[in-house]
């Protein structure tokens, strides 16, 4: 244990050496005699600041010059007196809990060199009405920005990979996102998403470069009614708008490839879908719940994977009545409409040449089913259960039926 401290004293005892504490204009800094580099600090006291403080981008201390590249580590919090902040230019990074409870601040400006905004540094500055994230910044800390209750809109710059935890939770004055981040995968939180309790999101603009809508990014927001997904989105992660309940309709363009587990998942408003031509896998749960949910368009041409026996893509959709295949489209996947039991009727276009297996088993309401006649597989279990089915005709291009194709069909 000893031998363990020793080592690490010894690790940082260049840096405790090359530190400075230094107060000029009212502004204290931790200096960095080798870099000649100063961190703004607090200098250990809380509610040292107060009204309008700009920062500069360099110092002079006894002669020698210092840039300014950080705002340490809860520099100004508690400064409940502190109503603006202006960061220079030179500051790359704002440390962990550098602003929180400045619950007076209203208004804050960025530099345009900032990388990355620490946890919770900006938390529960409930006046903060507006702020600008630079298009530097690639990393928003967890609770970066919880209970700033006044911050009406926000943009997600283009080239943020990662988003902490509850990083904007009950920011419940916002209306509208701008998320433009091209690559942001790192928002992959079920249980504390980036916008939990942000009931008054209405407005969802994704830019026209966003390639990825990570999981669980908008998770639970129920405010938001409509989204515009571009074509430039290839993928949308697991749980993505899972909770969504005042969503109405959603438009899944041709671009997507792929849809993950519980992306709709209890998007209870939902009443109709459309599933994009190059979608090749959908995954579980992805549209359960959607309780509102009566028409699916799906036009995807080469689906392989939509979802599994234990996760039904459209497990408790009790309103799903219409489902309407394109013209295009060449497989039907396995489990693909399982238990979809108020579904009454469905076409089956010239194009598909696979039925798979389980793919319309327990749709116990199903009462006409028109097989194309291009199909060459009927896979196990297709129409299993289909109890209401009283005739089908099966076409002369069928090869294969697979085991207890039409089981339980009396």
């Amino acid at each position: 244990m000893k031998k363990s401290f020793l080592l690490l004293l010894l690790t940082l005892l260049p840096m405790l050496a090359s530190a400075y504490n230094a107060a000029i204009n009212g502004i204290y800094y931790n200096l960095n005699h080798e870099t000649k580099e100063a961190e703004v600090t607090s200098k250990g006291s809380t509610k040292i600041y107060s009204g309008n403080v700009v920062i500069p981008s360099s110092i002079t201390y006894n002669g020698v010059e210092y840039s300014v590249i950080s705002i340490g580590y809860r520099a100004f919090y508690y400064c409940s007196s502190l109503t603006s902040v202006i960061i220079p230019n030179s500051v790359t990074s704002i440390e962990i809990e550098a602003f929180s409870d400045c619950t007076g601040l209203t208004s804050i400006t960025i530099g345009n060199s900032v990388t990355s905004i620490g946890g919770s540094a900006f938390a529960n500055c409930s006046r903060l009405a507006s702020v600008t994230i630079s298009n530097s910044v690639t990393t928003i800390g967890e609770k970066a920005f919880q209970n700033c209750r006044g911050m009406a809109s926000v943009t997600i710059p283009n080239f943020v990979t990662g988003i902490g935890s509850s990083a904007f939770e009950n920011c419940s004055g916002l209306t509208e996102v701008n998320f433009n981040a091209t690559h942001c995968t790192m928002m992959e939180s079920r249980y504390y998403p980036a916008f939990k309790g942000c009931d008054s999101l209405a407005t969802l603009n994704i830019g026209n470069n966003v390639q990825y809508i990570p999981g669980y990014a908008f998770y639970g927001c129920t405010g938001l009614t409509s989204i515009t997904i571009p074509n430039s989105v290839t993928s949308i992660g697991n749980g993505a708008f899972s909770g969504c309940s005042g969503l109405t309709s959603v438009t899944i363009p041709s671009s997507v490839t792929s849809i993950g587990n519980e992306t709709f998942y209890g998007c209870s408003g939902l009443t109709n879908v459309t599933i994009g031509n190059s979608v090749t896998s959908i995954g579980g749960y992805a549209f359960s719940g959607c309780t509102g949910l009566a028409e699916v368009n799906f036009n995807a041409t080469s689906c392989a994977i939509m979802g599994s026996f234990d996760y039904l893509v459209f497990k408790g959709c009790t309103s799903l009545t219409t489902i309407n295949l394109g013209n295009n489209v060449q497989n039907i996947p396995n489990y693909a409409f399982y238990g979809c039991r108020t579904m009454t009727s469905v076409i089956i276009p010239n194009s598909v040449t696979n039925i798979g297996y389980n793919a319309f088993e327990d749709c116990t309401g199903l009462t006409s089913v028109t097989i194309g006649n291009s199909v060459t597989n009927i896979g196990g279990s297709a129409f299993s259960g289909c109890w209401s089915l009283t005739s089908i005709t099966i076409p002369n291009s069928v090869t294969n039926i697979g085991n207890e194709a039409f089981l339980r069909c009396i």
